[in-house]
C-alpha cells in the first residue's frame, strides 16, 4: 500500500475505535437492521440488488474440477458443461462458499462500510440526497468488484469464456498474482469469516480499505482532504 493511500486507510480504520455504534455492531454480530434503522433503506436496496446478481451466477456441479490457489483461499472450478467459476473458500472446511452463507457474510461487510461511510459524509457536509446516492454507488461497486471486476478475476463469479482453463489452473497452482488489491482484501475477509460462529475478524480492516480504495478513484479531491475536514 502506498503511503498516500495508507495514511487515509488508517484514518478510516481508526474511526470505529471510538464509535459506540460501530463497537455495538461488532459485538452483536451486526444484528438485524429493521425498517426503523437509519441505514436500512440503502442497505436493503444494495443487498437486494446484490442477491439478484448473485443468483444469476451458475451453480457448482459436483463434477466440477476444483483447483485451489497455492497461497490464497480461493478456488478455480470448471467442467465441460458450465462456465468456469472462481469461488472464495469458507472456513472451517475450506470449501467453496454457497450462495446463502456468502450473502450473509457480504451483508455484514456492507453494514460495516455503511457505518463508517456515514461518519465520513457528515464530515464532508454534503446534502442528504447526494449522500444517499454516494452510499448506493459505493455498495454497488463492492458487488461488482466481487462478481464482475474489470481488472481482476472475481471473488465469487463466473469467468469469461475466452480464458484457457489449463493455463489458469497452472497459475493457480503456482500461486500467481491473479487478483487486484480490492479482491485480495475481499478474499481475506470472506475466507476468515465463520458464519456459524458469527466471527468476522477482518471486518473493520476490509471496510476501511474498500472505502479508501473507492474514494481515491471516484472522489480524489475529497480523499486528499480527509484530514482537514
Amino acid at each position: 500500500m502506498d503511503p498516500y493511500l495508507q495514511d487515509r486507510f488508517y484514518f478510516l480504520y481508526n474511526i470505529p475505535a471510538t464509535d459506540a455504534t460501530f463497537q455495538k455492531f461488532l459485538s452483536s454480530d451486526g444484528g438485524r437492521w429493521l425498517k426503523h434503522h437509519p441505514n436500512y433503506d440503502v442497505f436493503h436496496e444494495a443487498s437486494w440488488n446484490f442477491e439478484n446478481a448473485l443468483n444469476s451466477q451458475p451453480k457448482i456441479h459436483r463434477t466440477c474440477r476444483k483447483v485451489n490457489h497455492a497461497v490464497l483461499r480461493i478456488a478455480f472450478l470448471s467442467n465441460d458443461e458450465s462456465k468456469n467459476n472462481m469461488r472464495v473458500l469458507a472456513p472451517p472446511r475450506n470449501l467453496p462458499y454457497s450462495f446463502g452463507p456468502f450473502l450473509s457474510v457480504y451483508n455484514h461487510l456492507i453494514k460495516a462500510v455503511e457505518l463508517i461511510h456515514v461518519k465520513i459524509l457528515k464530515r464532508l457536509k454534503i446534502t442528504e440526497e447526494m449522500g444517499r446516492e454516494r452510499r448506493l454507488d459505493l455498495l454497488s461497486w463492492i458487488g461488482k468488484e466481487i462478481i464482475n471486476p474489470q481488472e481482476s478475476y472475481p471473488v465469487f463469479g463466473s469467468i469469461q469464456d475466452d480464458i484457457n482453463p489449463s493455463i489458469l489452473q497452472a497459475n493457480m497452482l503456482a500461486g500467481a498474482a491473479l487478483f487486484g488489491p480490492v479482491q485480495l482484501s475481499l478474499i481475506d475477509y470472506f475466507s476468515s469469516s465463520t458464519l456459524s460462529l458469527s466471527s468476522y475478524p477482518q471486518t473493520r480492516h476490509t471496510a476501511a480499505f474498500i472505502l479508501a480504495s473507492w474514494y481515491q478513484v471516484n472522489h480524489p479531491k475529497e480523499f486528499a482532504n480527509f484530514f482537514s475536514r
